[in-house]
This record gives C-alpha cells, structure tokens and sequence, in this order.
C-alpha cells in the first residue's frame, strides 16, 4: 500500500480519490521530512518538505499553448509520432509523466490513451485535465485523453489490449547539466520517481508485445538506444531524439 501525504487547510474538502493500491493521509500540517500534496491557487502541487521547489500540471501555461499553435513548426515528438500520416492516430503513452506530451499529441487531433505509474503523478495529471476539461478552449484537447494508473511494463492485457497505431516511450532519464536551471522544479519529479533500468527494458518488451504500427522512444540526444535493436529512422533535436521503430 502507497501513502500519498496531503496537506489540507482547515475546512477544505477532500476531493481526491487514491489510486489503486494507495491510501491518502490527510494532515494538518507539513509533514516533517519527503513528499506531499497541497493546492495553491486550486491547482493540486507537489512539494518536499526540504525544498522551496513545487510542481503542478497546468495545460493552459505559455510553454504549452507555444507548443499547440496551429502556426507554430510541428514539433520533433508530433514528426516522430506522425510521419507521413494525415489520419487520427491512436497513441498509447506509457509513460505519461505530467502529460506535456500526451496534450501536445491530443492537440493535433490524436486520441490518448496515457498510463502513469507514480501515483503522485498520477494525481497531478488528472486535476490538470479535470481543469483542463473546465475551459473551452482546452476541453477538446482534453476530451481526447484517457489516463490510468498502472506500470506500463506490468499492466494486465485488460487495459492494455487494443489496436494501438503508435505506441510513445519517453524513460526518465538524467536531465543535462545545462537544463537544470532552466527546469529546476523538474528536479522534483526527478527525485519523486527516479530512474529504473530495469523497468525501461520492460516497457520496451510489452510495447513490441502489443503489436503497433510504430514506437517512438524519446532518448538524450546522445544517448544509448532502448534497446539492443537499432531504430530504422530518428528525428534529432538540439537535447534530444526520438528513434522510430516501424514494426511489420
């Protein structure tokens, strides 16, 4: 059983649901020492009781509008998920993160079917969609995004079952020394979920066991592959690449 610490001020309600598998502590105050769930400002965020660092999701920030403008240059991640396909894409993203990716591929019209494992993460995720869903101009994007708290690598074929044409991995993996500063409070979800080889080469087992037409991994730019197996195309930004393994 996963405890989830969250910080509650006096007569708020308590509106969250735990994941499967996890229990919720309510507490009155910051908890002395590791992570913890609060609002402010009524978006759910992550904290650490010794650090001044917090983290939320807010799909309606400068950073994601700049990447869902129809006129701005499509990104590496939607080149890489796309290709030469003009159709609706059903994507499988294994591991949802903080769901940047996920919106960013719904924004083009794809449906998602998004799967986090953390379930701090897992939380953050779903109140920025359930306040995403309350405004207009996001709710279409939203809408087009299901998500699920299960590891990706172990989940049962009851969820992971359909006809997927993309599957997308994007492993943690260690932020570059020069990006620090500028994603300081990614350090957060850094230390939050760490970084699990093991778990990496299970994903890409179960992703090839699903059968899509293509997986995308997101990877350093210099960075080694997933896998043994070479990818037959990439897509290389400045601080990284997706490599593109069409299946047959």
């Amino acid at each position: 059983m996963y405890t989830i610490h969250f910080v509650k001020e006096a007569h708020q309600p308590i509106t969250l649901e735990p994941p499967q598998d996890s229990h919720i502590q309510v507490c009155s105050n910051i908890p002395d020492n590791g992570f913890y769930l609060c609002y402010v400002d009524n978006q759910l965020t992550l904290k650490h009781t010794h650090s001044r660092l917090s983290l939320a999701v807010d799909f309606n920030s400068a950073d994601i509008q700049n990447r869902i403008k129809a006129n701005t240059a499509r990104l590496d991640l939607i080149k890489a998920i796309e290709g030469k396909s003009k159709q609706p894409l059903y994507v499988l993203d294994m591991t949802a993160g903080l769901g940047q990716d996920s919106f960013c591929i719904a924004a083009r019209g794809h449906r998602v079917t998004a799967i986090e494992s953390n379930p701090y993460v897992f939380l953050l995720l779903l109140d920025g969609l359930k306040r995403a869903v309350a405004e207009p101009k996001l709710a279409p994007i939203a809408n087009q995004i299901q998500v699920n708290f299960a590891n990706s690598g172990a989940a049962n074929d009851n969820l992971l079952s359909a006809g997927y044409d993309v599957i997308y991995l994007d492993p943690m993996f260690p932020e570059r020394a020069k990006s620090a500063k500028v994603k300081k409070n990614m350090q957060l979800l850094h230390e939050l979920v760490g970084i699990d080889d093991h778990n990496n080469q299970s994903l890409w087992e179960r992703a090839k066991a699903l059968q899509p037409k293509k997986i995308v991994v997101k990877r350093p730019r210099l960075g080694i592959f997933l896998s043994i197996e070479k990818p037959g195309s990439q897509v290389i930004g400045k601080s990284s690449r997706f490599d593109i393994y069409a299946l047959p």
